[in-house]
């Protein structure tokens, strides 16, 4: 009977296990799926343009408030949507502002929040709402506003105005 080569046996030992754990590793390696790192890409251009439409919001905001402020209210009456100044004329805005003690004393508006909607349908986004949320300071107060817009060709327009959750200005029968 031959003699045992017991180094040969522990390095032919160790070698299997050295190619047993390679191949599991190597295994292991390729099954596994690994998540792709995410690409930083430039903002959409539906981004850039809700940013454009909350600057627009803010500014009509403003000119809106500065005009009622400076009791020019038929400068304000033509802010509103088309659809409002069809069912409320002049006179009549004049008498629904002078009738509330916040929007007649109204010395500012400052918008803290705006939010749009399109459908997702929309590749125009010709179906799409705006609204904003801030706080009207007065004479009689501060109190929260929302206000609602519509475009009117390229112009915005205010279509209704809540005060603390009430409607002050809106085309409800």
């Amino acid at each position: 009977m031959a003699k045992r080569n017991v180094g040969l046996e522990i390095a032919l030992s160790l070698g299997a296990a050295v190619v047993f754990g390679v191949g599991l590793w190597l295994y292991i390696d390729h099954s596994i799926e690994r998540p792709t790192p995410i690409a930083m890409t430039p903002q959409s251009p539906g981004a850039a343009q809700a940013e454009r439409n909350a600057d627009d919001v803010r500014a009509l905001a403003t000119q809106w408030a500065q005009a009622l402020a400076n009791r020019e209210y038929g400068r304000a009456h033509s802010l509103m949507a088309p659809s409002f100044r069809d069912r409320v004329n002049a006179d009549a805005f004049r008498a629904l502002v002078m009738e509330d003690a916040q929007l007649a004393g109204i010395e500012d508006v400052a918008i803290f929040r705006t939010k749009e909607q399109r459908a997702a349908s929309d590749a125009n986004a010709t179906l799409m709402t705006l609204s904003a949320t801030g706080m009207l300071k007065s004479r009689a107060g501060t109190v929260e506003i929302t206000m609602h817009f519509v475009r009117e060709g390229d112009q915005l327009r205010i279509l209704t105005v809540l005060l603390a959750g009430v409607p002050a200005l809106t085309i409800a029968p």
